[in-house]
């Protein structure tokens, strides 16, 4: 194995890969995001949050990313990619991860989101970094709920919490 040291170069190709796959996520147009995938791959691995099983091989890809009929429910989703880190593992490969804020509105519903982590595998070719792998990794139910609590602590709790404590003391 080479030993391969990230650099800024590698990083800044494969942050701006993965801020396309955010772009084309956008546009509504999901096919799109096949683009950034290595065609020459023979078992490209994606795992998408919300399915029980990884889609493996082309054929899985593509009943994915562009299906015959695209699903009438999903009226639009947006992406926003953040915390990008890299690590390049070998002159050919490199490792990602980063945080992706995910919103979508379905037919009848009010717009929902998450917050998720995401892993990708990328390998050099002649056109640039390219998945040959991607896994959406959630929350576990009790860690999210726990930041979702959290996140309902108003900003004056401060002053009553720093208050308590003297007391104490």
């Amino acid at each position: 194995m080479n030993d391969v040291k990230s650099n800024s170069d590698v990083t800044a190709e494969i942050q701006q890969v993965i801020k396309q796959t955010e772009a084309n996520w956008n546009t509504q147009d999901f096919s799109t995001v096949l683009d950034l995938w290595d065609r020459d791959e023979p078992e490209p691995y994606y795992l998408a949050e919300e399915r029980d099983e990884w889609l493996i091989g082309w054929d899985q890809l593509n009943g994915y990313l562009n299906p015959p009929v695209r699903n009438p429910a999903v009226e639009a989703l947006r992406l926003d990619i953040s915390n990008i880190r890299v690590k390049q593992i070998a002159s050919d490969l490199a490792f990602a991860v980063w945080d992706l804020h995910f919103e979508m509105k379905i037919r009848g519903r009010p717009p929902l989101g998450e917050d998720i982590r995401v892993t990708g595998i990328f390998r050099k070719k002649p056109e640039g970094w390219r998945y040959i792998h991607y896994a959406e990794a959630p929350m576990a139910s009790m860690v999210y709920i726990q930041k979702l609590f959290e996140r309902d602590v108003r900003p004056e709790f401060d002053d009553i919490y720093q208050k308590a404590l003297k007391k104490r003391t």
